[in-house]
């Protein structure tokens, strides 16, 4: 009988520690998961902001580009039409 108390202390010792750590861990395990899956939906939405603001800058500069060649030419047309 002296034998068994020991064993069910450790037992219910045991069982404390098995709750404990699985409580704890749990929500560890939640936190990340749910920050994973927040960096990721991050990540894509600021390289969908860049990608945006990248395609509205190169159509600024096409449209640049393109009035500065249509100015050169007309600048060119009017100098030998003279």
């Amino acid at each position: 009988m002296i034998m068994l108390r020991p064993l069910a202390g450790k037992s219910i010792k045991y069982t404390w520690l098995i709750t404990y750590v699985v409580l704890f861990l749990v929500p560890i395990i939640l936190c990340i998961i749910l920050f994973l899956l927040v960096d990721g939906t991050i990540k894509n939405q600021v390289n969908n902001a860049n990608y945006f603001a990248l395609k509205q800058m190169q159509q600024y500069m096409d449209t640049v580009v393109s009035d500065a060649t249509r100015i050169a030419g007309n600048l060119a047309y009017k100098m030998y039409s003279v």
